[in-house]
This record gives structure tokens, sequence and C-alpha cells, in this order.
């Protein structure tokens, strides 16, 4: 006896069921990996130029400008993390009211002791400061007649300070130059 066979409708799946999911996931992998690329070329964080060295020490020039600049809503505040580190933070509002750009601004910042003496000093450019991170308001000149707010964090001051806030100085500028229209004796 012969027995028939039909042939089957369709050819019997090789074992390749895996390769589909693969190539997919690989497709995506790659959209995923490109868009990354771009993004990061587009909006990748500028690199950050070292820190240049101190100002040069006040010039007549600057001496006469410092009138112009003001220190306004100074406030003190404390943190503490959970390992115990407390770190106080000074705020303050630092206004241009004269003509000309303040290209960079260094302060001196002097905490006192109960005793009536300095017991910690530390210095830090809150214009124009190269380090600070990209879009940040301190890293930029302070134009005529405008402020920017700054708050800066200080560690390990002593134990004997006397919870004042501390005496500001400045201790450097750099200016640019007039703006146009402001006559000579506004200077």
């Amino acid at each position: 006896m012969i027995e028939e066979f039909e042939p089957p409708l369709h050819e019997p799946a090789r074992d390749a069921g895996w390769l589909r999911p693969v190539l997919i996931a690989a497709v995506i992998g790659v959209i995923v990996l490109g868009g990354g690329l771009w993004y990061w070329g587009k909006y990748a964080p500028q690199p950050v130029p070292e820190t240049p060295p101190a100002l040069p020490p006040l010039d007549a020039e600057a001496q006469a400008y410092l009138p112009q600049i003001e220190f306004t809503r100074l406030g003190l505040s404390r943190w503490q993390n959970f390992l115990g580190q407390t770190v106080t933070y000074v705020d303050f509002t630092v206004n241009n009211n004269g003509p000309r750009t303040v290209r960079a601004l260094e302060l001196t910042f002097e905490f006192m002791g109960r005793t009536g003496q300095v017991v910690k000093t530390e210095r830090a450019r809150v214009v124009g400061n190269t380090r600070a991170p990209q879009g940040s308001p301190t890293r930029l000149p302070l134009a005529p007649a405008s402020s920017v707010a700054v708050r800066l964090g200080f560690e390990e001051i002593p134990d004997n300070w006397d919870q004042t806030t501390p005496r500001i100085r400045i201790s450097g500028l750099l200016l640019g130059e007039a703006m146009p229209g402001v006559p000579t004796s506004q200077r």
C-alpha cells in the first residue's frame, strides 16, 4: 500500500525566531546611540578654562570706581550634612551703579572672632568667574546699572567665629569700556 502525502502549505520555520528581535534591538540601539551623540554634540558643556591668576591690585582707576559697586541683601545661612560637616552660606547682591562694565570682581571675606580679630579670610571671584558652571550669572561680566545675586559657601570656619556677616572688601576689579553716550564727567 502506497500512502500519499499532501505537500505542506508553507515551509516549516527554521529555528530563526531569535533573529528578528535581535535585529530590531540593534536598529533601535543604533538610533538611540546616534540621537545621543547628536544631542551631546549640540548641548555638551563647554570646557572651563583654567582659573586665571588673581586679579592685580586695585589701581587708581579701579579705586575711583569702587563707590559705584554696592552690596545689598546680605544674609547668612548654614547647612549641615549627615556627616556633620557644616557649610555657611553668604548671600548678597552685587550692584553696578556706574557707567562701566565690570569684567571681573574679586572679593575678600573676613570672618571676625569674638575677640574682634579676623579668624578666617577667603577670596572669591563673584563676577567674571571662568570656573563657574556654564550659564552661571557669576561667569559673565556685570553690565552698567545691573546686578547679580550671589551665594557663596564657606567650610571650616573656626568655632570662635562671632556668627556675624563677614566683612567684604573689594580686592580685585577689572573694568570694561564706558557706555557710549555717557558724559566723561559721569565716569
